[in-house]
């Protein structure tokens, strides 16, 4: 795989890859079950038509297919070539802020003014950090960690300043 991707340009995406590797080390069938997880409650019986919206209840084919327009609907999924909730899944499982919610302020303080609900803007925090059960997550792209660093010595390591002349 590795010399199909550097030298010819061919790759999997991630879909694609166990079946891929089954096929090049010649086993017959791969299928690796993993939870997904959705960032709402949805009705079991509205997310089943929704998701099997086609022709006795099959995936495409039709115009109530989900993929094309209605792709929409799987933007919070935990795994799916365009979500967003995965990103910011991850993101807050790190302790990072997502649309101005969690953090780490959030995580050791407890803010007694809220209640708790469905959503973390509603939570009082104060718990600590997510604690989640093994998941595969997709995509996860472009995550900058904070990484706290000694003070440079005799000045190595620092930043110049600027010269908007240069």
């Amino acid at each position: 795989m590795h010399r199909m991707t550097a030298y010819k340009k061919q790759f999997a995406f991630p879909e694609m890859w166990p079946a891929t590797v089954a096929l090049q080390h010649g086993y017959k069938a791969v299928y690796a079950p993993h939870p997904m997880y959705v960032d709402r409650r949805w009705p079991v019986d509205f997310m089943a038509q929704t998701y099997n919206g086609g022709h006795d209840g099959s995936t495409g084919g039709s115009r109530t297919s989900i993929y094309g327009e209605r792709e929409h609907n799987m933007h919070g999924l935990s795994w799916f070539y365009n979500s967003g909730f995965a990103p910011n899944l991850y993101r807050r499982w790190l302790g990072l802020k997502v649309n101005n919610d969690g953090g780490d302020e959030f995580e050791r303080t407890e803010d007694q003014s809220k209640q708790g609900g469905s959503g973390p803007s509603s939570m009082p925090g104060g718990e600590g950090r997510m604690c989640l059960p093994p998941m595969l997550l997709h995509p996860v792209k472009d995550v900058e960690l904070p990484v706290e660093v000694a003070p440079a010595e005799d000045g190595e390591g620092a930043v110049p300043e600027s010269d908007p002349t240069a």
